[in-house]
This record gives structure tokens, sequence and C-alpha cells, in this order.
């Protein structure tokens, strides 16, 4: 039993109601909100942390799930990172062997486990030694380091209130799925749309004859994810209006084939002041993830659109 109470979004200051209604109603945003005045600005760095850095987003789910893991009363950590792991690409057999302890797992990729080494001094002993600084330091930037730094201090902060307040465990549910409060969107975070396509004449790539065989190429990946995400939002928005495509962040994971019968997908995680769009792409073959990231839309009006296109 938890030893504070939950903040009732219906007795809370406003400031704090506003965004509890904003978002899945999980124990962890209630404990938190008893800190009315520096709520709002926590839940900005949050999604901050979880939406808007230049560090991979796989290497960020891994971390958060090894502070979870060496974090005595953190199950609360784990149970919630666990999927928003999968969603970003990381596999079961990574979260099994980081579950297990074995993060030197052939599962994992050298920088992986170069991140899960630096991680772990981190939280054991606070600084990392030479020899890990030195070694994340030739895979990644000041910057994705420092952004390393933030997530590791961030979950290392939640599970030590998860702990001490004891909190109850709740059923999985990604944050980054906020509706932003006040805007009047049809669109919702958590819609989705799944598209099958075959890797075939223009998708495909020999990379400029340097391949024997040709393949799924990365242009055409992800043009198939932008049209699906595109193809949803449209699928919603009022007749008049359309959106546009100006952000892709997408990892190239695996090959396909000519021939490959692939399904594109797209999740609508967040609508940001009614209109902008941020989905969670993946093209598939199968069960095999060919290429996951995010992919983000801004809402037109295509009248408009159209005229401007036309006058330039």
């Amino acid at each position: 039993m938890a030893r504070l109470p939950y903040v009732d979004p219906n007795e809370a200051p406003r400031q704090v109601r506003e965004v509890l209604q904003a978002m899945p109603p999980l124990n962890v945003f209630r404990t938190m909100a008893h800190a009315e005045t520096a709520f709002r600005p926590w839940m900005r760095w949050g999604g901050v942390l979880l939406n808007d850095l230049a560090l991979d987003p796989v290497l960020r789910e891994l971390a958060i799930l090894q502070v979870a893991r060496l974090s005595p009363g953190a199950e609360y950590e784990w149970v919630q990172h666990v999927p928003i792991a999968r969603s970003v690409g990381a596999t079961q057999d990574q979260i099994e062997a980081i579950e297990g302890g074995d993060t030197e797992a052939p599962c994992f990729t050298d920088e992986q486990r170069d991140i899960l080494a630096f991680t772990t001094e981190v939280v054991r002993n606070v600084g990392a030694s030479d020899q890990r600084f030195d070694a994340v330091t030739k895979r990644l930037s000041p910057r994705e380091v420092i952004e390393l730094l933030m997530v590791i201090g961030q979950y290392m902060m939640l599970a030590r209130v998860m702990a001490t307040t004891r909190m109850d465990l709740d059923e999985p549910a990604d944050p980054r799925v906020a509706q932003d409060s006040g805007s009047d969107s049809p669109l919702r975070p958590g819609m989705t749309r799944e598209e099958e396509f075959v890797a075939e004449g223009a998708l495909l790539t020999t990379v400029g004859g340097t391949l024997r065989v040709p393949v799924l190429s990365t242009p055409g990946m992800i043009g198939k994810m932008e049209g699906n995400a595109a193809r949803l939002a449209r699928s919603i928005l009022p007749e008049n209006q359309g959106t546009v495509g100006f952000e892709v962040r997408v990892k190239h994971v695996a090959g396909a084939r000519e021939g490959a019968r692939c399904t594109a997908s797209a999740r609508l995680r967040r609508v940001i002041d009614g209109r902008k769009l941020r989905f969670d792409v993946e093209v598939r073959e199968g069960d095999r993830v060919l290429g996951v990231g995010t992919h983000e839309r801004r809402v037109i009006d295509l009248d408009a659109h159209a005229r401007d296109v036309t006058a330039s």
C-alpha cells in the first residue's frame, strides 16, 4: 500500500488538474502531482526526455531498464518501460537479458553493451570510470552523453520516489501519448493504421550497383512510413484539411529482398496544439522489424496550401 495518497484531479489546483486530465491516470503522475509548482515543468522535462533527444531511443530505453533493474523497489519503472522499449525497437531477448543481469549477452551490439556498462557505473558509483567514459564518448557526441546522463538521473530520481512512497503498480500505459489540454483536434493519440505493400519497382535499390541483389531502399521504406501516417491523419481530418511532413527520425535495421511482403504501421503518439502530429512509425516483414522511428506532420488547409504552391 502506498505511503502517500494519490492526488485526485478533481480536487487539485487548476494547473495540476489540467495536466493530470491530459495524461493516462498513472500513479506516478498522481504522486508527483503533490509537488504542485514543480509538477508541470517536470512533466515537460519528462516529455523532452522521451520525445526530443538526439540520443537513440533504443539506447535510452535500455538505460532506463538498467536503472530500474539496479534500483530495489522500482518495479513500477520496469513495468511501464518494457512496452515502451519494445515500441522503439528493443527486442525481447534484450529485455530478458537486462532482467537477468546479463548485459554482455550476444543480443546486444557493442554500442549497447558500452551504454549499459556506463549506466551501471553511474548508478552504482555516481561517476563513470575513465574506461567506461572513453568507450561511450567514442560512440556518442557530447550532446548525447549529457542526454544519457539526464535520462539516467531522471529515472534514478523516479526509482527513489517509487521505492520510498511504495507506489502501487499500474498496468503499462505509454506516457508519450499525451493529448495537449485544450486541443479540439479530431485526431486522438493511440489511433493506428497499417498498410501492406510489396518491395518492388521504385522501392528497390542496388545502392548504385554496389549490391548483387536489389533490396528495399531506405527512401522507399521512409516513403511508405510517411504515406501511411498521412493517410491515417487524412482519414480523420475534415475534408478541407490534410498534413505535410516536416521531420523523420528513422533507423533502417534490417533488409528486405525484392518481392518481400511488408507492412507499414503508424501510431499517433501526440497531438500538439491541434496542429502538430507526432507518430511512431514502423515497417515489418512478418514479425521482423525492418525500420522503426518517429515522424512529425503538420495539419494544413488544403486550399491555402494549393494556392501557396501554385504561386511559388
